[in-house]
């Protein structure tokens, strides 16, 4: 059963977090993050229509992948099964956000098409590697929440 939850979490968190990092590749591509981020990476407040939609795809992305994750799992429906394999896709898609976007693209090659700013966001991981950590409690909640929904 462990090894079903595994390889399912690891199949669907690593094709969902292709797809997140496409999206996010395409929305630095596009200048929303200029619109979204400041130079040091914090949210630029108030919040304007392009940051509402990327939110809005990113939100929508997480739950569609984490309730896709649980739909493929071939055992009985528990709802303490669905929230690990739900919380464990999540995880799989933030490793991939960390290590491939945040650390390989962002901070080691730093391409200059994205034309990012040189400050301590977008050339360390330190403020990468915390945002994975706070990132883990709304993950943790929007699993718990689809894996009732989808007992119900």
């Amino acid at each position: 059963m462990w090894v079903n939850i595994t390889l399912n979490a690891l199949i669907h968190g690593a094709f969902y977090g292709f797809i997140f990092l496409a999206l996010i590749i395409a929305m630095g591509l596009s200048g929303i993050f200029k619109k979204i981020r400041d130079d040091e990476g914090r949210i630029i407040k108030p919040l304007n229509p392009e940051a509402y939609l990327g939110f809005a795809l990113f939100i929508a992305l997480m739950f569609f992948s984490i309730y896709k994750s649980n739909m493929h799992l071939d055992i009985e429906p528990n709802w303490c099964i669905f929230w690990i394999n739900g919380f464990l896709t999540y995880v799989v898609m933030s490793l991939m956000d960390l290590i491939i976007l945040d650390y390989l693209l962002v901070v080691v090659w730093h391409p200059a098409k994205l034309k990012l700013p040189d400050t301590a966001y977008y050339t360390t991981m330190k403020p990468h590697v915390e945002g994975f950590f706070r990132g883990l409690i709304p993950g943790f909640l929007i699993s718990g929440i689809l894996a009732v929904g989808a007992t119900i």
